[in-house]
């Protein structure tokens, strides 16, 4: 029998039976030198002997006392917690599936044991797809002026072309408020911050990035299977408030990132391609490389919209559309009216999407908002 998590109705763990790959292992050397194995521990792969080290800050993250340079030691200290302690599936669901799923005989020692609160948070995430979204730079942060990556995870029950219900999965540095500048700089090249994974909806980084920073985004659709969705989930499941050094050119969202991804389909080998620096464009190329992109989708700032609506028009259209913001009243004026029907839409329309810039900035003053509905209103009609 093989121990795997499975989301029903119901959203228990349940034995089911092994598939055809299910390859066990004679002893924990062999075991604890697999890919998946030092990925879970994320240890790092260009490493070897007593140059072994997990990219991991933070204690807590292993059972034994040297768990984080000894992958051999971890796996044996995880063993001999699962036979006696049920909260350790609830503490770490991908590495419980993953030794239970490769160590013959270990199921019969383990109690299966419901973890409430894991079920919960995966059910409410209700996750069939994960996508891959790159923003573009952000010149004024030195953490983000070559990109920023994070995952989106979509659920299966989701509208067509809506992502209002699908969570966004982010690792960004933990800095302390009041820190800009130099000192702000010096730390995050210096891996002086911790940095950590968190989700968030994603409505409240489109709302960020696209809108408050004016960023675009691009959204890459990853052809993960359902099982290599579960199995990285998992695992995020066990980095949750889990502290990692971070860096702005190495270590940082990219990487870890990519880190996920060699979890979630072992043999990518994906975070062996940045043994020095790691730009999130690089991320984007190395997953495309491996043929990971399914589907793309471009997702514009506002700025972005409002100058690719200005280029259309000519100088004097521009200056009414500015106009236009400005006063309701321009839509009566001669110099507006003489337009072709196609002309007048466009400047309405480039009045509309200024006056949406201008909002994201200063609120929504009272006659903006009413010069912005009437545009929109006359947009339609």
């Amino acid at each position: 029998m093989k121990f795997k998590t499975v989301l029903l109705s119901l959203a228990l763990f349940m034995f089911i039976s092994p598939n055809a790959d299910s390859q066990h292992y004679e002893n924990t050397a062999q075991l604890a030198k697999t890919e998946q194995w030092r990925a879970l521990l994320h240890i790092n792969m260009q490493t070897e002997g007593s140059a072994l080290e997990s990219y991991v800050d933070d204690a807590s993250f292993f059972l034994a006392t040297d768990g984080s340079i000894n992958p051999e030691n971890e796996l044996i200290a995880t063993i001999a917690a699962l036979k006696v302690q049920d909260d350790i599936q609830c503490r770490f669901p991908a590495r419980t599936l993953f030794l239970l799923d490769n160590i013959e005989g270990l199921v019969k020692e383990v109690e299966p044991f419901i973890c409430q609160e894991y079920l919960d948070w995966r059910t409410k995430l209700n996750t069939s797809k994960v996508v891959l979204v790159f923003a573009s730079a952000q010149l004024n942060s030195p953490s983000s002026m070559y990109g920023h990556t994070f995952l989106r995870f979509d659920p299966d029950n989701v509208e067509q072309g809506s992502t209002y219900l699908s969570y966004a999965l982010n690792f960004g540095a933990t800095v302390t408020e009041g820190e800009t500048g130099f000192l702000y700089a010096a730390k995050g090249l210096t891996g002086g911050y911790p940095g950590n994974f968190s989700a968030n909806p994603y409505f409240e980084k489109i709302k960020e990035y696209n809108r408050l920073e004016n960023r675009d985004l691009w959204e890459y659709e990853l052809n993960l299977t359902q099982e290599e969705i579960d199995t990285m989930l998992a695992h995020v499941w066990e980095l949750q408030g889990i502290n990692f050094e971070y860096f702005f050119f190495d270590e940082n969202c990219s990487f870890r990132l990519l880190e996920l991804l060699d979890v979630a389909r072992p043999g990518l080998y994906l975070a062996k391609n940045f043994p020095v620096t790691a730009m999130p464009l690089d991320t984007v190329r190395v997953v495309q490389e491996s043929d990971l992109i399914i589907k793309t989708n471009y997702r514009p700032s506002i700025l972005t919209e409002l100058k690719a609506q200005l280029a259309m028009l000519n100088d004097e259209e521009s200056e009414l559309a500015l106009a236009l913001s400005q006063d309701i009243e321009v839509l009566n004026s001669a110099q507006f009216l003489k337009l072709g029907k196609e002309q007048q839409q466009a400047v309405v329309d480039s009045a509309y999407r200024y006056l949406r810039y201008q909002n994201t900035f200063n609120g929504r003053p009272k006659e903006t908002t009413r010069r912005s509905f009437l545009l929109l209103r006359r947009l339609n009609v």
